[in-house]
């Protein structure tokens, strides 16, 4: 039996992790597995049939849940994290109550980030940089969703006043646009006038989400899993905290970014993503020891 660590759910309000699960579920080829929220994880009784298991990347490194529950897994159950980082928002480091236990021999994890591989050197854990998966995943390209000249999806910071005057200065029909609700608050940043199409992720297939994304003429996105499924597709433009230990992964990719600022002076641009030449070494030797291949 293969457990899947679920990092989305009721619990998770960033439903974009939907995105990260369906692109690591097509990259690894798993399709047999027992799915285990990873909110409910610190109360998860280990089953005795427990072959390996599988953590699709994301912020989870931290996460006491699992900490507790790496600390229960027996030593001859290999564990995988694809793309897994810590998230110290402002650099306020919240490594968990135990981050020693990601050192034992049967935790395999590949660092989403430079932040991450910074803070599992400190305590001796070499890891490689792998990126997020989502960069990787192309969905069916015959899948029929809308396209939009533009698609903006909101951060968590606050956009400048004058954001949507700029932008319909310099982008024209608003009713033309799409805009992607990652999140329920995220409606909080649309003008109520807004004329144009709303979308929330968690009402559509992570495939849909990819590829409304890459369909788009242009994107606009403070969320990082809006900029990493455009970058190198389509022209992009992203904002966000550089205080953010997250977005060290779009500086190891090369992308450009600033804060919400920033946009107004600015236009999106196709930026390719430089290599991971780390994600396929390690996503094979995950794929071996889950006997996924």
């Amino acid at each position: 039996m293969i457990l899947w660590v679920g990092i989305a759910g009721a619990k998770c309000v960033n439903h974009g992790n939907r995105v990260i699960e369906r692109s690591v579920e097509v990259l690894t080829g798993a399709s047999d597995f027992t799915y285990h929220s990873l909110w409910n994880l610190a109360h998860f009784a280990v089953p005795d049939d427990l072959s390996g298991v599988l953590i699709p990347g994301c912020t989870t490194l931290g996460e006491p849940a699992l900490q507790q529950f790496f600390q229960r897994l027996p030593e001859n159950v290999p564990a995988y994290v694809l793309g897994g980082c810590f998230w110290d928002k402002y650099h306020r480091r919240r490594l968990g109550p135990n981050p020693d236990v990601l050192a034992r021999p049967n935790i395999h994890i590949g660092s989403r980030d430079p932040y991450t591989i910074t803070v599992l050197g400190e305590r001796g854990i070499v890891t490689p940089l792998v990126g997020c998966p989502t960069v990787r995943y192309n969905p069916n390209p015959a899948l029929e969703t809308p396209s939009f000249p533009l698609v903006i999806s909101f951060g968590r910071q606050t956009l400048p006043d004058d954001f949507w005057g700029n932008a319909r200065s310099k982008y024209g029909d608003w009713s033309t646009w799409g805009v992607l609700l990652h999140e329920g608050v995220d409606k909080n940043h649309l003008p109520p006038e807004f004329p144009g199409t709303i979308l929330r992720l968690f009402d559509m297939d992570p495939d849909d989400v990819f590829k409304v994304y890459q369909k788009a003429g242009q994107v606009i996105s403070g969320r990082l899993h809006g900029v990493l499924p455009s970058a190198g597709r389509v022209p992009t433009l992203y904002y966000g905290d550089r205080r953010d230990t997250r977005n060290t992964l779009l500086d190891a990719l090369g992308i450009n970014y600033g804060p919400p600022e920033w946009v107004l002076g600015e236009s999106p641009t196709l930026q390719t993503p430089k290599e991971m030449p780390e994600f396929q070494p390690f996503l094979e030797e995950m794929r071996e020891g889950l006997g996924l291949t």
